[in-house]
């Protein structure tokens, strides 16, 4: 095992098939590991050797992660879901083919209507999303 520092308290924890996320309890978000799917959310970094923070979703206030085998999906304090990695079997939500190229970048996932997330976790090729009423798969 190898400790792990961050400069503030983490809150939760999430890993993937070879990538890990940590949240902090202010609501950043740091990734390291493999990342060639996009899964990182680090545009074209496909390695991170250490936890990187991931800036482009600071001002979400993130407040959980779940991890699939090659994607990552973010749970922020709105109920919104924001996910990055693999779309070969739609588990970021995305509208896309087996072809396409993987979201490099967090995005925000919509479930057809304005509704708040309060639980999502991921499988090896899926999410779920829990909402008050319904759960949601992708």
């Amino acid at each position: 095992p190898t400790r792990v520092g961050f400069s503030e308290a983490v809150a939760s924890i999430a890993a993937g098939g070879h990538h890990s996320v940590a949240v902090t309890t202010s609501g950043r978000v740091f990734v390291w590991g493999r990342g060639q799917h996009g899964q990182l959310g680090l545009g074209a970094v496909s390695m991170a050797p250490t936890p990187m923070a991931l800036l482009d979703v600071e001002t979400k206030l993130v407040r959980s992660a779940a991890c699939g085998w090659s994607h990552t999906v973010l749970l922020t304090e709105a109920g919104e879901l924001l996910a990055s990695g693999r779309t070969n079997f739609g588990q970021t939500a995305a509208d896309c083919s087996p072809t396409d190229e993987p979201q490099r970048h967090f995005l925000p996932v919509t479930l057809g209507e304005p509704i708040r997330v309060k639980q999502v976790a991921c499988g090896s090729e899926h999410t779920l999303a829990l909402t008050g009423a319904n759960t949601w798969t992708a």
